[in-house]
């Protein structure tokens, strides 16, 4: 809900005809793949969003969406894992929204796990 108020907030402060998408980092393609339905919801219904996920699950051809220029009068959302954060650069990116959690692997060679 959070992040429906963050469209709704940018909808109401900033004009369509601003350009500036927004790049919001989440946890992992299951939290993507939640709050993606319910973001795809206010960007049928108001036509001013087009809603992205990019992560590494996803195929070349998904993830290169997340370059396309969207048309006038509309915004991305991209929902992505730190993937983003240092491997990608995406153009027109004005808004980001970190939630703060992340997922890492790591090795601890005390405990060989």
């Amino acid at each position: 809900k959070p992040y429906l108020l963050l469209l709704q907030l940018i909808d109401q402060q900033y004009p369509r005809s601003e350009r500036g998408d927004l790049l919001v980092f989440l946890s992992g393609s299951n939290e993507i793949n939640a709050i993606n339905d319910v973001l795809l919801e206010y960007a049928r219904e108001t036509k001013r969003w087009i809603v992205l996920k990019l992560h590494s699950a996803l195929s070349a051809e998904e993830q290169d969406k997340v370059f396309d220029l969207p048309p006038p009068g509309v915004r991305k959302c991209i929902l992505s894992t730190n993937i983003a954060e240092t491997s990608v650069t995406i153009d027109g990116i004005r808004f980001v929204a970190d939630s703060g959690k992340g997922k890492e692997m790591g090795y601890d060679s005390g405990v060989l796990v």
